[in-house]
């Protein structure tokens, strides 16, 4: 996890990372008082795989309980994580900062389009039109 940059918007601190660290995106406290994280990794598979990983090696060594990570034990409002999966990371970090320092960040729910436990989400848009 390389930290790419860090600013403050409207008094909050924002941290951008490239790849993410899950043990620290476990500890960051989730009443955000820490401000906002925003990973950006190539692959969600890959990344968690990996931790999972490390995890059973860690367990064998130190002789503890080993479990799998499982995206419900973040559960941490002030984490974002975008998978950039051949867009590159550069693209979408210089995006998301643009929105965040215009205030241009939608205001809807995101909502899972293939799975909460796959990690997989969306913004929704369910607008609601009136006809006047």
């Amino acid at each position: 996890m390389i930290l790419i940059d860090e600013i403050i918007v409207d008094n909050v601190n924002i941290k951008f990372y490239k790849g993410m660290d899950i043990d620290l995106l476990l500890n960051h406290n989730r009443d955000g008082s820490n401000g906002f994280i925003f990973c950006f990794i190539d692959s969600w598979t890959a990344e968690v795989k990996s931790y999972n990983r490390q995890r059973k090696l860690v367990s064998i060594v130190d002789d503890i309980n080993y479990k799998e990570f499982e995206w419900d034990m973040i559960n941490n409002n002030y984490i974002n994580v975008y998978q950039t999966e051949g867009l590159g990371i550069d693209i979408v970090y210089e995006t998301i900062r643009g929105k965040l320092e215009k205030n241009q960040l939608p205001d809807q729910p995101w909502t899972p389009i293939a799975g909460i436990s796959r990690g997989a989400w969306k913004i929704s848009n369910n607008q609601t039109k009136y006809i006047t």
